[in-house]
């Protein structure tokens, strides 16, 4: 029997770890990931303040794989055939299995115009620290003060700048500390959490120098202005936008064929 991991999420990550408690010898595993090693989403906020080192929050993908009995395919899931039980990878390659699991993770909403093309975004995590390390090397490497804004009002936004607010605070090679914005779409800060957390988080940010503004929906980027949502065509320019705004399912999940929600995120039980 073949069992496909498709994508290196905790769920998988976890299956991996105690894969020889399971009972199933016949069982042959295989977990199909762009990366050798992930980074623990929960850690990165606490990266980026300069309170680990990169290794210390990277998760050795191959060695749970080398542990398990597992094999990595280092590739990443472009879709999935379940009428002849196949997975598509962006090489071009097939592969074929009996039992398949998801767990590619969600993508960047990158449906406003001008997004893609001009912020960085912070999800998927895996590919933000060597971004956010560039950012460093410009803000270390400029004689002005830059306009670094964040868009995103939830709980991975507020972690995150803050975040960046102690790295720039603590980095004595930034001569020009950079002005930071967050910015969010509903009336305050993290709408999902009780009131009194909100609140917490306000302060803390503006403790940190952090402007913080609600109420604000983006829906146009260009490459240095973000035209709101509104009537009165405002307009908040920016020097680095960062985008973590909510994720969104990976296209190809609804191209499947396998039953979605309106987001076009899997059905689950």
């Amino acid at each position: 029997m073949k069992l496909v991991l498709a994508g290196g999420g905790y769920a998988h990550l976890l299956l991996l770890r105690d894969w020889h408690k399971t009972q199933l010898p016949a069982a042959k595993l295989t977990l199909v990931s762009p990366f050798t090693h992930l980074p623990y989403s929960g850690m990165l906020p606490g990266c980026i303040a300069g309170q680990y080192t990169p290794d210390d929050i990277m998760i050795d993908v191959q060695q749970l794989c080398e542990h398990a009995g597992a094999k990595l395919i280092l590739d990443e899931v472009c879709g999935v055939d379940p009428i002849q039980n196949r997975v598509l990878l962006s090489s071009q390659k097939n592969l074929n299995y009996d039992l398949l699991s998801l767990n590619t993770g969600p993508a960047a909403e990158i449906s406003i115009p001008g997004v893609a093309e001009h912020a960085i975004a912070v999800k998927p995590i895996s590919r933000f620290l060597p971004l956010w390390e560039t950012t460093c090397a410009k803000l270390r490497a400029t004689d002005q003060v830059l306009q670094l804004v964040m868009v995103g009002g939830g709980a991975g936004s507020v972690e995150t700048v803050l975040a960046m607010a102690q790295a720039v605070i603590r980095d004595a090679a930034m001569r020009y500390k950079p002005r930071i914005t967050l910015l969010c779409a509903a009336t305050r800060l993290l709408p999902d959490y009780p009131a009194r957390v909100a609140k917490h988080a306000l302060q803390r940010c503006q403790q940190l120098g952090i402007t913080v503004q609600c109420g604000k929906r983006v829906s146009c980027v260009t490459d240095s202005v973000l035209e709101m949502q509104a009537s009165s065509k405002e307009q908040i320019a920016f020097d680095i936008l960062f985008w973590c705004a909510q994720a969104a399912a990976p296209a190809w999940l609804l191209e499947s064929g396998l039953p979605c929600d309106a987001a076009g995120f899997l059905k689950v039980t």
